[in-house]
C-alpha cells in the first residue's frame, strides 16, 4: 500500500508550537501552589528630623584676616662707647625695670676724669661764693667777677660732660620689659655702636596685618575687633583695638597694612604667634535664612522640607544671597515656619517625621 505523507504548512507550525507552550505554562502553574501576598505595614516609621523655627533676623558675615602677635616695643640694646664688658648684670629671659644696669664696660677711665671734672667744679663753686662777697663790697671789678664766673660755668659744664662719658659705660634698660637675648659675655670687647641684648616691652601687645581693598571701608581707627588664636582655639576671643591703618596700599600685595594694640594680653599669648583678626565684611537687617545644609538641590530647583502636622512638605525656596553657612531667603517662606534642618536629604513629600531636636 502506497503512504501518504501530510505536509504542514508554516502557518500550522507555528499555531502547534503555541498550543504545546500553552500547555506548559499551565502545567508549571498548577504545579506551584499561589504565593502568599506581602504583608503591608499599617503605619510607616516617621524619620527623625531636627527642625528650626523661622523669624527674621540680623545676619552678618564675618571674615577672618591673618596677623603676627608682635610685642609693643622690640629694641637692640648697644654699647655707647667701646671697650672690655666687666659685668653683666641680668641673663635673657629676666624681667627688668627701666633704668636698671644691664651691663657695665670699663670705665675707669671715664670715672677719673669725672673725679677730676668734680674736683675743678667744687674749687671754682667755692671762689666763686668768695668773689661774690667781694664784688657785693665793691672790693673787685666787674670783669674780674666776671671771668670767675665764667671758670666756674665752664667747670660746671665739664663735669656735665664727664657724667655723660660715664653714664654711656653702662647698659641701662630703657623700659619695664623683658631680656630676650644676650649677645655677649662678661670679659668681651664690645665697639661703640655694637649690640648687647635684645630686648621687648610686652605689654601692651600689638598686631601687624594686610586689610584688602575690598574689606577697607570695614575698618577704622579705634574699632573693637576679636581675635582667634590657632594655640589657644579653644579659648575666648582676644579683644583689640585698631590703632593704625594705611592710607596706600603698597605693592606688591595692595593691601593696607594696620596695626591693632592689645591692652590687657591673655596669659598665654606670645609675640610671634599667629591670630586671626574677624571683622564685619556685610550685614543684613530683618531677613529669613536656614543653614545651607537645610537647602536641598533637585532638577535645577532648591527644596527645603517644612514640618507641617506631622509629615514633611516640600517647598520650592529661592535664594537671594548666602553669607558664611546661611542661606538668605528671597521666597518661598514665611516666618513662624518650621523647616527641616537635618535628615532631610532622604525625604519626600509627604513622608512622616518625627521631631528629635530643634535649633533656636
Amino acid at each position: 500500500m502506497k503512504k501518504t505523507r501530510i505536509k504542514l504548512s508554516p502557518a500550522s507550525i507555528i499555531l502547534w508550537a503555541i498550543v504545546v507552550l500553552a500547555v506548559l505554562l499551565i502545567t508549571i502553574l498548577a504545579l506551584h501552589t499561589e504565593a502568599e501576598p506581602e504583608e503591608i505595614p499599617d503605619e510607616i516609621e516617621p524619620e527623625l528630623v531636627r527642625v528650626l523655627t523661622l523669624e527674621p533676623r540680623d545676619l552678618v558675615q564675618t571674615v577672618r584676616l591673618a596677623g603676627q602677635v608682635l610685642p609693643y616695643r622690640s629694641v637692640m640694646l648697644a654699647a655707647e662707647m667701646g671697650g672690655v664688658i666687666t659685668e653683666m648684670k641680668t641673663d635673657k629671659g629676666s624681667k627688668v625695670e627701666k633704668g636698671d644696669v644691664l651691663a657695665r664696660i670699663d670705665h675707669r677711665h671715664w670715672e677719673a676724669q669725672y673725679r677730676q671734672a668734680a674736683v675743678e667744679n667744687r674749687d671754682a663753686t667755692r671762689d666763686l661764693d668768695r668773689w661774690q662777697r667781694m664784688a657785693d663790697e665793691g672790693a673787685v671789678s666787674q670783669s674780674e667777677f666776671d671771668a670767675v664766673k665764667r671758670r666756674q660755668e665752664l667747670a660746671g659744664i665739664a663735669l656735665d660732660q664727664a657724667q655723660i662719658q660715664l653714664d654711656k659705660s653702662y647698659v641701662r634698660a630703657p623700659a619695664n620689659g623683658l631680656i630676650d637675648d644676650k649677645l655677649l659675655e662678661a670679659g668681651s670687647f664690645v665697639s661703640e655702636g655694637q649690640n648687647v641684648f635684645r630686648f621687648i616691652e610686652p605689654v601692651p601687645m600689638k598686631v601687624t596685618f594686610h586689610i584688602p581693598e575690598r574689606d577697607i571701608n570695614m575698618v577704622r581707627q579705634g574699632q573693637e575687633l576679636s581675635l582667634h588664636t590657632h594655640a589657644r582655639n579653644k579659648a575666648s576671643p582676644i579683644q583689640a583695638r585698631v590703632a593704625f591703618v594705611a592710607q596706600e596700599a603698597p605693592a606688591p600685595t595692595f593691601s593696607y597694612p594696620a596695626e591693632l594694640i592689645i591692652d590687657d594680653p591673655p596669659e598665654g599669648l606670645r609675640p610671634g604667634m599667629i591670630v586671626d583678626a574677624e571683622i564685619e565684611r556685610a550685614v543684613l537687617d530683618n531677613v529669613l535664612a536656614v543653614p545651607l545644609t537645610a537647602v536641598v538641590p533637585r532638577r535645577g530647583e532648591h527644596i527645603v522640607f517644612r514640618y507641617r502636622d506631622g509629615v514633611a512638605e516640600r517647598t520650592v525656596v529661592w535664594i537671594e544671597t548666602m553669607l558664611d553657612d546661611q542661606v538668605v531667603i528671597k521666597s518661598g517662606l514665611e516666618p513662624g515656619d518650621i523647616v527641616v534642618v537635618a535628615g532631610q536629604r532622604a525625604l519626600q513629600d509627604g513622608v512622616p517625621v518625627k521631631i528629635e531636636s530643634s535649633e533656636e
